[in-house]
């Protein structure tokens, strides 16, 4: 695994509150993440909006590769993907980087954004496969995409099987019902057997409650289950772990819930690193990876990328979709 140092990270949390903040005053005449089935769409992103361009439609031959792309032979998902044809991301609902468009039916976000910038850059298609959290990183060994570009968090366990390269960091909140009074702070889950904490099977928040939070009485959700705030809402669960970056509009759409800590947006709990990832031991990959983004930062298109999906228009595709 190889972890880098990104110094001027523009969309650290109080950058996305400024940002949050800043978008929705323009647009006002104007989403451990979504949870769809996840098995259906398997398309790229709208060329709408997003500050993207859309993928050649043809596959440059092998050995005709661009400039800066490794030569045939130094990578074998590289050379894997100009065999077919096409560059394949693997997406798991997670609000903004993976989310099903409802109007129509395709996988939208920062991470097919970024996709589609790949495969331009190697001068192939690109496609979306959809997968469940529990099946997003056995699905790359098997080869089923070629690079996750879901917000994939790290954890120790599937750092064993994928190769990151780290791209931010992730803080939560907790959300539970406004009248529930025996929740006060994430500390009560741990203190309390009675109070039953929902989380997504497969994602980073249920290993990392799991691992580091034994004590808590952990319920493990289907993902075609309504949406974890929905749970909390009708009181079929009594709290859930939930990305900070989505608070403020699950609030708007269950204002029976109540936010801990309260300056949760800013200053979010048990942060955690989060990337894209690569097949295990393919460092080549990683490092073109790397240095497009590098580019990418350059030019400014990452800035324009993460204002564009952090956005609450964009947010909300992944809490009202």
């Amino acid at each position: 695994m190889r972890t880098r140092e990104h110094a001027n990270r523009s969309y650290s949390y109080r950058r996305r509150l400024a940002i949050w903040f800043g978008v929705l005053a323009l647009v006002a005449a104007a989403c451990g993440g979504a949870e769809e089935d996840t098995a259906a769409p398997t398309t790229a992103a709208p060329t709408t909006a997003a500050p993207t361009t859309a993928a050649p439609t043809t596959a440059a031959p092998t050995s005709q590769r661009p400039d800066g792309v490794p030569a045939p032979g130094e990578s074998e998902t590289l050379d894997r993907i100009y065999n077919n044809g096409e560059f394949v991301g693997g997406c798991a609902p997670t609000t903004p980087h993976c989310i099903i468009d409802p109007s129509i039916n395709e996988w939208v976000g920062l991470g097919p954004s970024i996709a589609e910038l790949l495969a331009e850059r190697l001068g192939v298609r690109y496609r979306t496969v959809g997968a469940g959290w529990d099946a997003i990183v056995p699905g790359l060994a098997t080869g089923k995409y070629d690079m996750i570009v879901t917000g994939l968090t790290f954890r120790p366990e599937r750092a064993e099987s994928v190769d990151y390269e780290l791209l931010g960091s992730y803080g939560f909140c907790v959300l539970a019902r406004a009248d529930d009074d025996r929740v006060q702070s994430w500390e009560s889950f741990a203190e309390n057997p009675e109070l039953r904490l929902g989380q997504i099977a497969g994602v980073a928040e249920e290993a990392m409650i799991r691992s580091d939070f034994p004590t808590i009485n952990l319920v493990s959700m289907q993902s075609t289950r309504p949406s974890l705030s929905e749970e909390v809402s009708t009181g079929r669960i009594d709290g859930t772990l939930m990305g900070s970056i989505s608070i403020p509009l699950e609030m708007e759409v269950y204002p029976n819930l109540k936010v801990i800590p309260e300056d949760c947006f800013e200053a979010p709990i048990l942060g955690q690193p989060w990337g894209m990832a690569v097949p295990k031991g393919d460092t080549v990959m990683l490092e073109w990876f790397g240095a497009v983004v590098e580019e990418l930062k350059a030019d400014g298109t990452w800035d324009d990328l993460i204002a564009y999906w952090y956005a609450p228009e964009q947010l909300r595709l992944g809490i009202e979709g």
